[in-house]
């Protein structure tokens, strides 16, 4: 069996099993992370376009990823997608090899969003991680990227029982570039997030 069909019937159990719970217990459940290992990137996982809340890459070629894996790392996973001024911002904190916590965030900049429906902007987008397109801070350092690019694959709604969920971004990203001096890199990076419908939109607390 594929990688991929397994990934579509753990997604359709999950879906059957919810449909039978209450409303609040339904939401919650769509924002747990879903982890399934890819064997082809051992660690990290999979690449899916199913809103499983889960993201990761090899930072300096050691993994760093979002939830509990095949080695036991493990991380209050969270990930914020927002604003700030005239951008969108993209925040991930997962844990690193030794599972010690580490954030990275992308901001994408002249690109406004006041809904979780406005991300629709970003569909099948890609942006060069190298100039002022988008600026990346790893913790709380803005670095140089020497190369790389995000790229977004899907960008669709989560309709449960007629019901928007929310909204799922999925894609992937990679980089190098220097950090306190030292050459940093992100090798197979990817997400796949359900942001969920709300009222307004996060504002991101932070400076850049």
């Amino acid at each position: 069996m594929s990688r991929n069909l397994s990934a579509v019937i753990i997604f359709c159990m999950t879906i059957s099993l919810c449909t039978g719970c209450y409303r609040d217990t339904t939401e919650q459940n769509f924002q747990k992370p879903v982890f399934i290992n890819d064997v082809d990137n051992p660690g990290l996982p999979i690449s899916s376009e199913l809103g499983y809340n889960t993201f990761g890459a090899y930072y300096n070629s050691k993994i760093w990823v979002s939830s509990k894996n095949q080695n036991n790392i493990s991380s209050d996973a969270e990930f914020i997608v927002g604003t700030f001024n005239d951008s969108t911002v993209i925040h991930f904190k997962g844990n690193d090899y030794t599972n010690q916590p580490l954030e990275i965030d992308f901001l994408i900049t002249k690109n406004v969003i006041v809904s979780d429906d406005d991300l629709v902007i970003f569909g099948k987008r890609s942006f060069n991680l190298k100039g002022d397109s988008v600026k990346i801070r790893i913790g709380s350092t803005v670095i140089n990227a020497q190369s790389g690019s995000i790229n977004f694959s899907s960008v669709r709604s989560l309709i449960l029982d007629k019901k928007k969920m929310g909204t799922i971004i999925s894609g992937t990203f990679e980089m190098t570039g220097i950090l306190n001096g030292n050459k940093v890199e992100l090798e197979n990076g990817r997400f796949d997030l359900l942001v969920p419908s709300m009222p307004h939109f996060y504002n991101y607390i932070g400076q850049w």
